[in-house]
């Protein structure tokens, strides 16, 4: 727990510090001459226990000598403290918590301050004390203690919630189940009756209250009513740089998290307020950055939100945050948000003064790179809107809008990877009159080389993207776009430097630190005036002479390996030159530094265009590099191998003829025994199999038996201990790989099941999802493998999944709902395990993803259609609040997830069996008959469902709504 902080007051009317969600509070009295060891002397024995008869005072039958004794220990928390844990330790240990906790319901108001002060001082302590007042009991008088009490009493009170939440997420919930947050709320709720302190924690508690590591269905069910109330106090508080406004400002935006929350701020008439709040300059500035946080909360929702912002100037506040530097990422997520919009507020933002200040930004290197990413996907949302009426991309590019995007392609993965790519796309694919100019300027910004690392970097990029890079290659190979620049050579890490011992000369080599402008000049000399290789080097590569061989080799290899040239310039003079031949014969050479050299040139070509590609598949690369990633040289093997996985990544036909000549035999042998390799060359292994396994291929034109020598050392691999990288990738090979029954028993024969049970509670989330993956693409029709799953803890994974990881969630369902469709006894354990109420809550949850409530629901249904012949079934449905469930999920959004709900309540009531009736009151109590209705009047379900919804709902008496 945090330390309490302390600062002195007057006895009569303690001095509170400053508030945060770390705070923890303790009553001070300022009598500073009384705090002596003197007087500690009264009231400890030698060895520090409280005295007994002070103790037994507490007993008393004499209100005196009570009210005395209470005194006592209240003075004792002041003598032995800061820090709070001394004196609560001393007075946990003498047994008389217990008893001071019970007098918080005496009739003697002095003995309730007393106590309620004491409890207060306490609660400041460790978490271990802070718990121990908590089970004695004390938050439900604490709440009373407030109700009826004096307001000093009542701060008191206020204080020992406010710490007890504050301790721990644990002790937090409780206090939220108790209803521990209704005294602050009443405070807020009417502010003129307390001071001005009174309000400040009552303000702090609400915050710390409603901090989001709580479990957020008891925070929605608890914290629901105190929104009216926050939006009241916000409104009408006259001071606009208090603390308590902040703190309100900052609990409603966390209610804000879907849109009917949204719905109901936006209606309260507060987004003015906030508006204004935005735009009042003060020396403490929190409560201009909550309130802009919470209108950038209120951009999330419908377009007519972001209307009902846009129309109160939120505009105006924006441009102010952008040029000051205030809250700059706040700000442009809340512009990305508005230009995800509809077209006419894309359209206003884009004439607005924005945009600019976005680009910025976004090419700030002094700026934090979350600013300067979510400036990158304001500026791609932005494209788009523009991209609906082309000629508003012009000034968007004026801007530097797609310098900005380039520079960060290096700097972004993911999702937002993905979004930076689409915004680059919509200037480069759209068909307008500035193509060609923003083609130039991404080519300037050194634009391609970011596509293809982003492309081809092992670990970076997700499938969707590379997916968006090929077809940006493609755009650029475009036959009227011939003179852009396609790539730039992959940066591999620096050879040794054989050519200058062997040549004794310094030739212009990677490893070499040399001027900028001599290098520049050096290369410009490789070349001729219209492109071509220079003949003195395309000589000397065929040359008999071994020197000048290597001097020619490894200029070549510098060329394509430069920035300081376009990499499709130096691909197209290398592969018009016809030199491939002798560079594949180099791989073969004795010369170490000539194959050196000579895989290079190879790397850097099969990062070119599909067709340059092709052109050195075509010239015989693939059993050279094959040949060559055996090689003892470390950077010789790693460049082979990284040529081959370009090339197995290219497109489809160039990875059906890597696939026809077994090029992956060469990963798989590093995986096989990976401790002989280092890291990056694993890495690369790794991630050639995930490349030649492609989704949607397996099943066509390669059967399973070309997988059938890999699957083995796969799981193999993935039973050793291993980073989480390589690992990720097999498991994603494997799943591509695992199309078949009889791959799927490959895997369970080789005894990976337990190892990728493990994963799937994985805390690096890209391991998780995978092994979360190939778990759901398993066929569970087959016993054997099923019945595997559930020896090695499936379902409990699956909870686990389900509870702690929210973005697994979603899968977690998902194979949640293909183990329902198992055979009945695999089915009947997972109805029997503690993974359905988990599931019933995720339907019943409003807030809760769609995605994620119609994968719960789908499992629920599947279950509930098993019931037919085994009503075990419907009960453990019933008692897992399966009706209450689904009569929820019939107010969301999605007609899929309402028309399974109906499916099931149906299926519940209508079919005979023993607990009929008990679901039939169950859907009673929830409001379900009218919700039923009510979904038939809107004609939402299909028309197969509407008798049923009828005839189930017939004769119970409901009110139409």
């Amino acid at each position: 727990m945090a330390t309490a902080f302390t600062e002195s007051g007057v006895a009569d009317g303690p001095n509170y510090p400053a508030l945060n969600e770390d705070s923890a509070l303790k009553h001070e009295e300022g009598d500073k001459s009384q705090t002596n060891k003197g007087e500690l002397a009264h009231y400890l024995t030698l060895d520090n226990q409280i005295r007994p008869e002070i103790v037994e005072g507490m007993r008393s039958q004499s209100p005196k000598i009570q009210l005395k004794s209470a005194i006592i220990f209240r003075r004792l928390t002041l003598l032995l403290g800061p820090p709070a844990e001394v004196s609560a330790k001393i007075i946990i240990d003498s047994g008389i918590l217990p008893v001071i906790i019970d007098l918080l319901s005496s009739e003697d108001s002095t003995l309730v301050s007393e106590s309620a002060w004491t409890i207060a001082n306490m609660s400041a302590g460790t978490s271990e004390q802070t718990s121990t007042i908590v089970e004695g009991g004390a938050i439900p008088k604490l709440i009373a203690v407030f109700r009826s009490a004096p307001n000093d009493t009542k701060m008191s009170a206020l204080l020992a919630l406010g710490n007890i939440l504050a301790d721990s997420s644990p002790l937090r919930e409780l206090v939220l189940e108790e209803g521990g947050l209704g005294p602050a709320a009443d405070v807020l709720e009417d502010p003129e009756g307390y001071s001005e302190k009174f309000v400040e924690i009552a303000a702090w508690i609400i915050v710390i209250g409603t901090r989001e590591d709580s479990d957020r269905r008891i925070l929605s069910r608890t914290t629901k009513p105190i929104v009216p109330i926050l939006l009241k106090f916000i409104l009408s508080c006259l001071d606009d740089t208090s603390k308590p406004l902040s703190q309100a400002i900052k609990s409603l935006r966390r209610f804000v998290n879907n849109v009917k929350a949204i719905e109901m701020v936006a209606s309260s008439g507060i987004i003015p307020r906030l508006v204004r709040l935005c735009q009042h300059e003060a020396e403490n500035d929190s409560v201009q950055e909550d309130a802009l946080r919470l209108l950038s909360r209120l951009t999330t929702g419908d377009s007519k939100h972001v209307q009902a912002v846009l129309d109160n100037g939120f505009i105006d506040v924006l441009k102010f945050c952008l040029a000051a530097r205030f809250k700059v990422s706040v700000a442009c997520w809340a512009v990305a948000y508005i230009a995800r919009g509809t077209i006419s507020q894309g359209i206003t933002l884009l004439e607005s003064p924005i945009i600019p200040l976005v680009v910025g930004i976004a090419s700030d290197v002094g700026a934090s790179l979350s600013s300067r990413q979510e400036a990158a996907k304001a500026l791609s949302y932005a494209a788009r809107t523009a991209s609906f009426k082309p000629q508003r991309l012009g000034p968007l590019l004026g801007a530097g809008c797609i310098e900005a995007l380039a520079e960060l392609l290096a700097l972004t993965e993911g999702k937002l990877g993905c979004i930076i790519l689409d915004g680059i796309e919509y200037f480069i694919k759209t068909r307008w009159s500035g193509r060609l100019e923003a083609i130039a300027r991404f080519e300037g910004s050194d634009g391609i080389r970011r596509l293809r690392d982003v492309r081809f970097k092992p670990w970076a990029p997700a499938a969707p993207q590379q997916g968006k890079t090929t077809r940006l290659f493609q755009s650029l190979d475009d036959p009227g776009l011939c003179h852009v620049n396609k790539r730039i050579p992959f940066k591999t890490p620096p050879t040794a430097n054989v050519a200058t011992e062997y040549l004794g000369v310094p030739i212009f080599h990677s490893g070499f630190k040399m001027n900028e402008e001599l290098i520049e000049m050096e290369l410009n000399n490789y070349l001729t005036p219209d492109g071509g290789l220079a003949p003195d080097i395309v000589g000397g590569v065929h040359s008999s002479n071994p020197l000048l061989q290597l001097e020619s080799v490894t200029k070549t290899a510098q060329l394509l390996r430069s920035k300081h040239l376009s990499a499709g310039v130096a691909i197209r003079a290398v592969l018009d030159s016809c030199l491939l031949p002798n560079v594949m014969d180099m791989l073969s050479s004795s010369n170490a530094a000539l194959v050196s050299e000579a895989s290079s040139i190879l790397l850097n070509i099969t990062l070119g265009t599909s067709q340059q590609t092709s052109a050195a598949v075509s010239a015989g690369a693939i059993p050279k590099l094959v040949a060559a990633s055996a090689s003892e040289v470390e950077d010789v093997a790693h460049n082979a191998l990284l040529a081959l996985g370009n090339i197995a990544g290219d497109s489809d036909k160039l990875r059906d003829d890597f696939l026809e000549q077994r090029a992956f035999r060469p990963a798989l042998g590093i995986l096989a025994d990976p401790s002989k390799y280092s890291a990056r060359v694993v890495n690369s292994a790794a991630w050639i199999m995930e490349s030649c396994a492609p989704p949607g291929r397996i099943m066509g034109y390669h059967s399973i038996s070309t997988f059938s020598e890999a699957i083995p050392i796969l799981c193999k691999f993935i039973q050793q201990k291993n980073k989480a990288k390589p690992l990720t990738a097999v498991i994603k090979a494997l799943r591509r790989m695992c199309s078949s029954q009889r791959a799927a028993l490959m895997i369970l024969e080789d005894g990976s099941v337990p190892r990728l049970v493990q994963f799937c509670t994985s805390k690096n989330d890209g391991l998780r999802e995978q092994a979360l993956n190939l778990v759901a693409q398993l066929p569970y029709e087959d016993g054997s493998l099923s019945q595997s799953l559930f020896d090695n803890g499936v379902l409990t994974a699956l909870e686990t999944c389900i509870t702690d990881y929210d973005p697994s969630r979603r899968l977690a369902c998902f194979v949640a709902s293909n183990i329902a469709t198992a055979n009945p006894l695999q089915a009947e354990a997972l109805v029997k395990s503690s993974i359905l109420p988990v599931l019933t809550g995720i339907v019943a949850d409003e807030e809760e993803e769609l995605k994620t409530r119609n994968e719960a629901v789908t499992t629920l249904l599947t279950l509930a259609r098993k019931g037919l012949k085994n009503d075990r079934f419907f009960s453990s449905l019933v008692e897992a609040d399966c009706v209450e469930a689904c009569c929820a999920a019939l107010l969301c959004t999605d007609w899929g997830t309402i028309q399974k709900s109906m499916e099931i309540i149906i299926r519940l009531i209508d079919t005979p069996w023993s607990g009929a009736d008990d679901a039939l009151e169950r859907l009673e109590d929830s409001d379900g008959v009218n919700l039923l209705r009510k979904v038939w009047l809107e004609g939402r379900p299909n028309r197969r469902m509407r008798p049923e919804i009828l005839e189930a709902t017939q004769g119970v008496n409901v009110v139409l709504v």
